[in-house]
């Protein structure tokens, strides 16, 4: 049996063509491990060497190394061949290295980056009052962020650099943000801290001379709270507003339920 092959060809300024498919361009090995053609490498150790290694076959590779020393004509790179090294001698810590086909056809640009990201963190207080929130924010971005709130050993991941957390309790607490490059955590990471102070609110005790009443009702109370200045009562019938850590008489004279309430200031600022 014979077997005709058989080639589509294109018409181009009068001359017979074969159509050409273009190959996808070959992926090499990013720091994470992964194939790419977006790769990006790190050195957390501070070595100036990259190495690179494909998982597919270049036909005629050549490769800026983004440093000034020019273009380097590699040839033939397959998977089984070593890694391609190269030597930094310059004072930069980020390059952008292309890696091309020599005809042109394709091209991956990766970066390299020496050494760690340093992290930058910082929060939108450094002291508040109990029971209210910190905004944390990490500006370095393309890393993995994991944090701990300084009130047990647990960390959190996020997706994110911006995470908020709010103290329960009162005391000092030192807040870590932990950044690292995604498949290098265990060589590549980077703990920037804030402390934050959370001061207490006031503790508050309240005497009540009654609490219910038939047709109407007369109410006393008195409030005491250690390291405490303010102290505002709120109530429906007029005047609205007392202060001080005594309120005599207040009638409530219509039925139903009357809130009453007491806000008290520390000497800190806290409210309870």
């Amino acid at each position: 049996m014979i077997r005709l092959k058989i080639i589509s060809i294109a018409l181009l300024g009068g001359i017979l063509l074969p159509n050409v498919i273009s190959a996808q361009c070959a992926t090499v090995l990013g720091s994470d491990g992964i194939a790419t053609d977006t790769p990006s490498w790190f050195s957390c150790s501070g070595s100036n060497e990259l190495q690179i290694e494909t998982t597919s076959a270049w036909t005629d590779l050549v490769i800026d190394w983004g440093d000034g020393s020019g273009t380097q004509a590699v040839g033939t790179f397959i998977s089984e061949d070593a890694p391609l090294a190269h030597l930094y001698d310059g004072n930069n810590s980020n390059y952008t290295v292309m890696l091309s086909e020599a005809d042109g056809s394709c091209s991956v640009e990766g970066h390299f980056t020496i050494g760690m990201p340093e992290g930058n963190l910082t929060s939108s207080a450094t002291q508040i009052c109990q029971g209210n929130s910190v905004q944390f924010s990490q500006a370095v971005t393309n890393v993995d962020y994991t944090w701990n709130f300084g009130t047990n050993d647990m960390y959190f991941p996020t997706t994110a650099g911006n995470v908020s957390f709010t103290f329960q309790n009162p005391g000092e607490y030192m807040v870590q943000s932990v950044i690292t490059i995604p498949g290098l955590e265990d060589v590549c990471a980077d703990t920037t801290i804030v402390p934050v102070t959370v001061l207490a609110n006031p503790v508050v005790e309240t005497t009540f001379s009654t609490t219910e009443g038939c047709g109407s009702a007369t109410v006393s109370a008195e409030v005491s709270a250690a390291e405490s200045y303010i102290y505002v009562w709120t109530f429906t019938p007029e005047p609205m507003f007392s202060s001080g850590t005594t309120l005599d008489s207040v009638t409530f004279d219509t039925p139903g339920n009357h809130p009453l309430s007491v806000t008290v200031t520390g000497w800190n600022g806290c409210q309870t």
